[in-house]
């Protein structure tokens, strides 16, 4: 029953009025109102603007980078706005808890502030409906969302490509698949040790055949 549940928060988000709906079509209508609301209402006024056209590009064009890292200036190259102004309006997005950005693991705040950031919406329904993203991308932005909870998250990558998706609280390195292997259990171990992180969780939405000691169900996680 939880797994079903479950399923159903992935798919549709967490806002009560969606939960309770009682049908998927009702649900998808109700967050349509919301993400429509939300840009109409909540961040023209805040952001003083008289047009929501860019935004709305701009937030389907960031549903289908959820997971990835921002390039201010290629979005504004896409949009046909300065990379400033696209800077301008992820921070609005943020501001207003549409999207959350997290940061790279970095020694010293100034490495930090200077790399790209990352970027998740806050609910997975609204990632939905702009349906652009993936399924394992979908199950990535609904982990950062449950991590974002618990305390600090960020990234770490090193200049040869290597990578963890999350690390909680400096302390934990989190790898999320949607169904793990032995060898994704190995190279997250392999890579977080080599960085001085000695927790790792592997995260992951469906139940692998063989479980592995450091497996948690994506559900389980609070």
């Amino acid at each position: 029953m939880y797994k079903v549940y479950y399923e159903e928060y992935i798919q549709y988000g967490g806002f009560p009025e969606v939960v309770l709906a009682s049908d998927n079509e009702s649900k998808i209508e109700y967050l349509k109102d919301i993400l429509n609301s939300h840009i109409e209402l909540d961040v023209k006024l805040l952001g003083n603007l008289s047009s929501s056209n860019d935004l709305y590009k701009l937030i389907l064009l960031l549903s289908k980078r959820v997971g990835s890292k921002v390039d201010y200036s290629k979005i504004g190259s896409i949009l046909g706005i300065n990379r400033l102004k696209v800077k301008e309006y992820i921070l609005l997005l943020e501001s207003t808890y549409l999207i959350k950005t997290i940061t790279p693991l970095a020694k010293g705040i100034d490495k930090e502030l200077t790399k790209q950031v990352k970027l998740y919406f806050t609910d997975s329904g609204l990632l939905q409906i702009c349906g652009q993203s993936s399924s394992g991308a979908i199950f990535e932005n609904n982990i950062a969302q449950q991590l974002c909870n618990l305390g600090t998250i960020n990234y770490f990558e090193k200049s040869s490509g290597t990578e963890i998706d999350f690390i909680l609280n400096k302390t934990t390195a989190i790898e999320v698949k949607e169904t793990p292997s032995e060898y994704d259990a190995k190279q997250l171990k392999k890579r977080s040790e080599s960085i001085g992180i000695k927790k790792q969780i592997l995260v992951g939405r469906y139940f692998p055949p063989s479980r592995y000691s450091n497996f948690v169900w994506g559900g389980n996680i609070f």
